[in-house]
């Protein structure tokens, strides 16, 4: 008897088939309908077809430890939430419909004119600094959560502040938080099935969601005679919420070369003369803001020029048909790109300006030093950079 295999995406033992006259049978595996049947009936659910084939290999790291945040996340939502209540006067005899309703719409428009200011104002960074943003985002959760909590505990004529104040809090989260998860999923989604990888996240996080609504359902009533418990239990989600999420974006490895990971490369080879792998060098990233912020400047404009140098070396440029110069300034470093620079050509610029700043007496080429990099397989065909956006050239075909 001759017999046909196949196989499907999302189970693990192949589908047999056999020959019966003009009809072609399938022939049941053992445990096909049983135990490995509803693994294979769960990841059709809550995972991308095709994985782990289909998806990077951090994939299931990060998942599992961004299940715990969201679970931990809904905890403390659910504080949150009853503190806003009592704060716009559920259950005060005293507090009118109409009080709360027009207090809850104000918190509501302050949210969204947040959401419109940070867009406009940090868009592109998320992409480049997702990691950074993801944590901010969170951390910045969590404090808007706690002035929720705390809402009433302030008096009624403080309520609609603390309450605003907490909602422009929760609208960059939004923004953060949205943004950063479309970049993860793009890192992720290694066969461009990002739609397909969104969706299974979405259903990953509806269920976790429901999980802890009914853990929810359990505790709130059990704690509404002991508001003293309310602060601790926060503070222990809160822990757990914080941990969970420097866990899963600490497992994520990008191929990218951002400053975080260019600098911490760049700082090796300086040191140990050695190029960081892409597991090592998204170890090495930091996760912190400069506040001071960062002495090499890309793509700025040339309104920013300053003395007979600095205009000789854009007439250089130009006239060599240069792809970029730096303008060395102290302890600073401004880069400037014409506007035929590639990637490649702005990645290696911030070599050179690294160079030229942290490690002026070193033998390093820029060039060998992306060569390297390509070698040790990070991407250079893409910007992960932070420019200004300016670009120059010679003359504008459109002026005379």
């Amino acid at each position: 008897m001759k017999h046909f295999f196949e196989h499907h995406v999302n189970e693990k033992l192949p589908r047999k088939y056999y020959r019966d006259g003009a009809v072609l049978r399938r022939k049941e595996n053992h445990g096909s309908l049983g135990f490995l049947g509803i693994i294979a009936a769960l990841r059709s659910v809550f995972l991308p077809d095709g994985y782990p084939d289909s998806v990077s290999k951090d994939y299931i790291y990060y998942q599992g430890w961004d299940t715990i945040q969201a679970f931990a996340s809904s905890i403390s939502g659910s504080l949150a939430t009853t503190a806003v209540l009592e704060g716009v006067g559920v259950g005060d005899d005293t507090a009118t419909p109409l009080a709360a309703s027009l207090t809850w719409i104000l918190r509501d428009g302050t949210g969204m004119v947040g959401r419109i200011i940070f867009a406009a104002r940090c868009g592109t960074r998320l992409d480049f600094d997702c990691k950074k943003w993801r944590l901010f985002a969170d951390v910045l959760n969590d404090i808007a959560m706690l002035v929720e909590i705390i809402t009433p505990r302030f008096s009624k004529d403080s309520t609609l502040v603390v309450l605003c104040l907490a909602s422009f809090s929760r609208s960059i989260v939004g923004v953060a938080g949205g943004a950063t998860k479309a970049a993860v999923a793009q890192h992720q989604a290694k066969n461009h099935n990002m739609a397909d990888l969104s969706a299974k996240d979405s259903s990953q996080e509806t269920m976790i969601n429901l999980l802890a609504l009914l853990v929810n359902l359990w505790i709130l009533p059990r704690i509404a005679n002991f508001p003293d418990l309310v602060l601790p239990l926060f503070f222990l989600m809160t822990f757990v919420h914080l941990f969970s999420n420097y866990k899963a974006v600490r497992s994520l490895e990008f191929r990218t070369l951002n400053t975080g990971r260019l600098d911490a490369i760049l700082h090796e080879l300086c040191t140990n003369k050695r190029v960081l792998s892409i597991a090592e060098g998204n170890e090495k990233e930091s996760l912190s803001f400069n506040i001071r912020g960062s002495e090499i400047v890309l793509g700025s404009s040339l309104s920013t020029l300053q003395g007979e140098k600095e205009l000789s070396q854009l007439e250089a440029a130009i006239e060599n048909k240069q792809t970029s110069f730096i303008a060395h300034r102290g302890a600073a470093a401004v880069v400037f790109f014409s506007s035929e620079a590639r990637p490649d050509d702005v990645i290696e610029s911030y070599i050179k300006a690294w160079i030229m700043i942290r490690c002026p007496t070193t033998s390093l080429s820029p060039q060998k030093v992306l060569e390297n990099c390509r070698t040790h397989g990070w991407c250079t065909d893409r910007i992960a950079l932070q420019t200004q956006g300016f670009t120059f050239n010679g003359q504008d075909s459109h002026w005379n």
